[in-house]
């Protein structure tokens, strides 16, 4: 079991649209998990996307209260829909969560065998432009299927599917849809939930690089409910995106604990004549066009304190971790990866690193940051011999630490991107 993210920036306002799993059964409890670096308590509503609050909004959110709110159980709730549900307009699903000062929203979902954490992105991450990613299912399968939604944040919003594979079949409660591009009109606060099953060669792949196109921002999700490289053997990878506003060309990724298969970053091309370089390459190990993809080898990760990947672009890319949990194809997850920027946060506040409601995992921290940073977690500084230096970019290091427990608060210097690793 896995579940990992790369922690989002700082928000006042978050909308989550509603995801679909293609077996009833692989999802049990998930949960709304809020905190934020405020001193001072304020109040933050959660409504789904019709304004229905959820029990007990407003919620009293500070630094020293994280908030933690029960969504449901199993399929269909608010989050995860019944087939009849997909692709089609739903007012009363998905989640928004509002408050007067800035905050993290991360929806974490599980079940006995599967795990994932989806951060939402904020009003950072909303936009008009973005291509999907997805876990690459290498087998047919029974249970397995790629999933992305899409919620609007103003009325009468025009939404389109589009670049996606020709032979990509997508699911519904009416039947198989075999368009090449679908488009809808939504309202404020409504969803739309887009899910090929695992039936069909072309549904393999074939979603990645999509194009999700609007005329008015809205927020975007995208994964596999569930995801894996073997038959039969899979878990949750999912996460929410940012929009083509808000990529970048340069992008570090740090090792998990998957098999070599598992771990390989994946590169999404937006523009035509996208070059890639890996680590110190002085040439581009390839060019790729819009939609096209590009998974960075396994055997390209180095470093001896913990493993990472640098990774240089020519042009802006939307880039993907495939990541796993353990020495086994059944832990497989999937960030979202932000990329470098002097503007990242200096602190994050983590509630409950190890917990999804009440089960455990084995958590570490995945930490980006300057070089020349002093690092901090829970006020205790980290020496700089566990950083692990970056081949092609000296200017930033990466750390691993392990076995974290409860509510973190990590602390830099200089820039900060902190992800939470965490297994069974």
């Amino acid at each position: 079991v896995i579940t990992s993210l790369r922690f989002s920036p700082l928000s006042n306002k978050h909308w989550i649209p509603p995801l679909h799993s293609r077996s009833e059964t692989a999802i049990q409890d998930h949960y709304l998990y809020l905190s934020t670096p405020e001193v001072t308590p304020f109040l933050v509503t959660v409504t789904d996307g019709n304004g229905a609050p959820f029990p007990g909004s407003p919620f009293s959110l500070s630094q020293a209260t994280p908030v933690v709110i029960t969504i449901g159980n199993g399929q269909p709730t608010k989050m995860f829909l019944d087939i009849a549900d997909v692709n089609t307009v739903v007012s009363n699903s998905g989640i928004i969560a509002q408050g007067s000062k800035d905050f993290y929203a991360s929806f974490r979902m599980r079940h006995t065998s599967h795990a994932e954490t989806l951060i939402s992105k904020g009003r950072p991450g909303i936009g008009t432009s973005f291509r999907l990613g997805c876990m690459i299912n290498e087998t047919l399968d029974n249970r397995k299927s790629f999933v992305s939604s899409v919620m609007a944040t103003e009325d009468n919003t025009t939404v389109t599917l589009s670049n996606y594979d020709t032979g990509v079949i997508f699911t519904s409660g009416t039947g198989d849809i075999t368009s090449d591009s679908q488009t809808f009109v939504l309202n404020e606060g409504q969803s739309v939930v887009f899910s090929g099953y695992s039936l069909y060669i072309e549904n393999l792949e074939g979603i990645i690089g999509a194009l999700i196109s609007s005329d008015k921002p809205v927020a975007v999700n995208t994964g596999n409910a569930l995801g894996g490289i073997d038959e039969g053997r899979g878990d949750f990878t999912l996460d929410q995106i940012v929009s083509a506003s808000q990529i970048g060309t340069e992008y570090i990724f740090i090792e998990g604990n998957g098999t070599p298969e598992m771990e390989t970053p994946l590169i999404v091309a937006h523009e035509d004549g996208t070059e890639v370089f890996v680590n110190d390459d002085t040439t581009p190990v390839v060019t790729i066009n819009a939609g096209q993809f590009y998974l960075v080898p396994n055997s390209r990760y180095q470093g001896t304190i913990n493993r990472n990947i640098y990774v240089k672009t020519n042009k802006p890319v939307f880039a993907y971790q495939l990541i796993g949990g353990g020495n086994d194809t059944a832990t497989s997850g999937m960030n979202f990866i932000p990329p470098l920027s002097c503007f990242f946060q200096n602190s994050v506040n983590i509630p409950a690193v190890d917990q999804i409601g009440s089960t455990s995992y084995t958590s570490d921290l995945m930490i980006l940051t300057y070089s020349n940073a002093t690092l901090t977690v829970d006020g205790n500084p980290v020496p700089n011999t566990q950083a692990q230096n970056v081949l092609g970019n000296t200017d930033w290091v990466t750390y691993r630490i392990s076995g974290v427990t409860g509510d973190v608060n990590v602390v830099s210097t200089g820039p900060l991107a902190v992800g939470v690793f965490g297994f069974l």
